[in-house]
């Protein structure tokens, strides 16, 4: 058995869960990873003996994640092998790397001495040119800045009449 305290990953999530201040949106999505990558490993598993094998076929896993799949479904739910209904590899990294901040916490807190796997990464594939989001124009900036939303308007109920009146709201 490697050195560490160890712990059953499920119990390990479940503190992980209740020790980090994460706005109610970043814990969910978490929650949803997190139970994917103990679905893969198995809930049962020993901290200690996740290995570079279990992190490499996570990061495949993934790869394939389905776009708009919910993460309270099940990996297998949540996968395809179209690759045109996949999710871009950018999400991947940002699910992948979750995952990965979650094996470094076990050698934060003593479970685990060695970060299984910790030179793999998933690569961020750049989108071409023409998929790119252009930048706003200075025109179109002044336009939207210069709008009664930030500029002052009428009252709450008729923000797109000009007015005197700053609102600093959600809308703002």
């Amino acid at each position: 058995m490697p050195p560490g305290e160890g712990g059953n990953l499920a119990d390990r999530l479940e503190l992980y869960l209740s020790e980090g201040n994460w706005s109610s949106k970043t814990k969910n999505e978490k929650i949803g990873v997190l139970n994917w990558f103990v679905e893969l490993v198995g809930s049962d598993m020993d901290v200690r003996l996740i290995d570079s094998s279990h992190v490499i076929k996570f990061k495949n896993a993934i790869s394939s994640i389905r776009l708009h799949a919910k993460t309270n479904s099940s990996l297998k739910q949540a996968q395809t092998t179209i690759k045109e209904q996949q999710i871009d590899s950018k999400t991947a990294k940002k699910k992948f790397d979750t995952a990965k901040t979650f094996l470094h916490w076990f050698a934060e807190i003593g479970a685990i001495h060695n970060v299984p796997a910790p030179h793999v990464k998933m690569k961020v594939v750049a989108k071409p040119k023409s998929e790119q989001r252009r930048p706003f124009t200075a025109d179109e900036l002044a336009k939207l800045f210069s709008s009664p939303l930030y500029s002052g308007c009428k009252s709450g109920k008729r923000r797109y009449l000009p007015g005197k009146i700053m609102l600093r709201d959600n809308f703002f």
